[in-house]
């Protein structure tokens, strides 16, 4: 049923997105990756400040699970 309905979805929404999205079929991380070293000649900065902000955001999440649990304030 799931592939059914990704079929459906993706024969109605892939011709919509540019061929520069990396959110479509056959795309990816791998593939925006390969396209910005082509392009900047280097990944390096881009996987760096994607790793520190991953690593920010969770440390964030963190802080905010905390207060939440200290002042008892429920998830909406």
């Amino acid at each position: 049923m799931k592939e059914a309905i990704r079929m459906v979805l993706e024969s109605i929404y892939d011709p919509e997105f540019p061929d520069t999205s990396h959110f479509r079929s056959g795309q990816g991380c791998h593939s925006a990756l390969r396209r910005i070293k082509e392009e900047w000649g280097t990944s390096r900065y881009v996987l760096l400040s994607a790793l520190l902000g991953n690593i920010y955001l969770h440390k964030l999440n963190q802080e905010i699970g905390r207060i939440r649990q200290k002042y008892e304030i429920p998830i909406v």
